[in-house]
């Protein structure tokens, strides 16, 4: 039952903030212009490779928040969600909840979506390998704040 609900809980976390508050303006939402936001991941002392880093805005944060997926060494650069499907590279500078996210398959190789298909993590009995103190938003403890003057995040799993 745990690894079901961690599986609904990031499926309903992306699905969430890949559809909130959408508009049909052609020229999108009057927020601030995203700065460029990067940074390093790794978990037990490793890259956090493949993995994906989840930014949640906090407080009076605009947007609807934004995602980065890890190469091989960890290296991540986060985009914005921002109108519709489009995404923005950077983000709108606030405060962010961060959360984490890997999901293993059963012969205990990394889950990684392919392009322009729908079929997710538990469609071939994957499961969330991080603990909830790091993948659930609502349990992460590592909050950032975007401006001008940094726009780099190493986080140390």
């Amino acid at each position: 039952m745990r690894l079901r609900q961690k599986v609904l809980l990031v499926a309903g976390l992306m699905t969430f903030l890949c559809g909130m508050g959408c508009t049909s303006s052609t020229s999108g939402p009057n927020w601030p212009a995203p700065i460029p936001a990067s940074g390093k991941v790794t978990y037990q002392g490793k890259p956090f490779e493949n993995g994906t880093v989840i930014f949640i805005p906090d407080g009076s944060t605009k947007g609807k928040g934004g995602s980065a997926l890890t190469n091989a060494s960890g290296d991540y650069k986060a985009q914005s969600i921002w109108s519709g499907k489009e995404t923005k590279e950077g983000l709108i500078p606030g405060k962010y909840k961060v959360a984490f996210s890997r999901f293993i398959k059963p012969d205990g190789s990394v889950w990684v979506a392919a392009p322009n298909s729908a079929e997710g993590p538990a469609s071939v009995g994957a499961r969330e390998e991080l603990p909830l103190e790091l993948s659930d938003p609502g349990q992460s403890e590592h909050i950032i704040e975007v401006d001008s003057g940094k726009s780099t995040f190493n986080f140390d799993l």
